[in-house]
C-alpha cells in the first residue's frame, strides 16, 4: 500500500500494514530540523484558519510526542552565566508586590521571545530547543483550546484578543511578546507549576496586574508541579 509520507504529506512512500510511515528525507532529519519543519507547517496552515490549523496540530502530534523531552529546572543562578537584568531589577522593585523583592531577575535575549528565552534559560536548554518550546505550547494551546478558555475565563477582561485570534496573528510569530496564553498552556507542556510576576505600572487602577500579579499556572489536569 502507498500513501503520503506522514511528517511532510508530500512524498509517496510504502506504508506496511497501514503503519504511519516517513519518507527517507524525512526520516533523516535531525531533532531541530524536525521542529523547524513543523514551524513552517504550521506557519502555512494557520493562513486557512484555526480549524485547519487544529487538524495540522492532530496530524504533527504523534511526531513531536516521539521525542522525549523532561523540563528540570536549575536550582541555582551561576552568576556567570546567570546575568541579572538591572532594568527588570527596577521594576520588581518599584512596581511588584512586596513578597517578591527577593526574586532574582535572570537577562536574557530581549528578541520578542522573551518568555521562551527564559524557559529555557531557567531549563539549562540550548538556543535550540526555544523554537520547540514554542511548538510544543502551540499545539498544546490548540488541541485543548476549549479547555484553556473555559479554566481561564476569568482572564477575559485583560485580554484584548480571542485565543483564536492570537494563536493565528501572533504565537505563530517569532519574535512576538507573549500574552497571557502562553502562561495558560505551558505548565502543561513542562509538567510544572509557573507564577507570574507583573509590575503594577498604573497604580490602583491596574486591573492586569491585580489580576496577573501572583498568579499561579497549573498543567492541565491539575498536575503537581515543582
Amino acid at each position: 500500500m502507498t500513501g503520503l509520507c506522514q511528517f511532510c504529506h508530500e512524498t509517496e512512500v510504502c506504508n506496511d500494514n497501514d503503519q504511519a510511515s516517513t519518507c527517507v528525507e524525512c526520516a533523516s532529519l535531525n531533532r531541530h530540523e524536525v521542529f523547524q519543519k513543523n514551524w513552517t507547517n504550521l506557519r502555512e496552515s494557520k493562513e486557512l484558519g484555526f480549524l485547519k490549523l487544529r487538524e495540522k496540530c492532530e496530524k504533527m502530534f504523534p511526531f513531536v510526542i516521539k521525542y522525549e523531552f523532561t523540563y528540570t529546572p536549575i536550582h541555582f543562578l551561576d552568576e556567570i552565566q546567570h546575568k541579572k537584568d538591572e532594568s527588570a531589577e527596577s521594576f520588581l522593585q518599584t512596581y511588584c508586590l512586596e513578597i517578591f523583592r527577593d526574586v532574582v531577575p535572570v537577562k536574557v535575549v530581549n528578541d520578542g521571545d522573551s518568555f521562551y528565552n527564559s524557559i529555557a534559560c531557567l531549563g539549562d536548554l540550548n538556543g535550540d530547543f526555544v523554537l520547540e518550546l514554542r511548538i510544543r505550547n502551540v499545539i498544546e494551546l490548540v488541541l485543548k483550546a476549549n479547555v484553556y478558555k473555559y479554566n481561564y475565563k476569568a482572564f477575559v477582561p485583560v485580554v484584548d484578543q480571542s485565543l483564536e485570534e492570537y494563536v493565528l496573528n501572533d504565537m505563530l510569530q517569532n519574535q512576538r511578546f507573549s500574552k497571557i496564553y502562553d502562561f495558560m498552556s505551558m505548565p502543561s507542556v513542562l509538567k510544572i507549576n509557573i507564577k507570574s510576576i507583573y509590575p503594577s505600572v498604573n497604580g490602583l487602577v491596574d486591573q492586569q496586574a491585580k489580576m496577573l500579579s501572583n498568579q499561579t499556572f497549573v498543567p492541565y489536569g491539575g498536575a503537581d508541579g515543582q
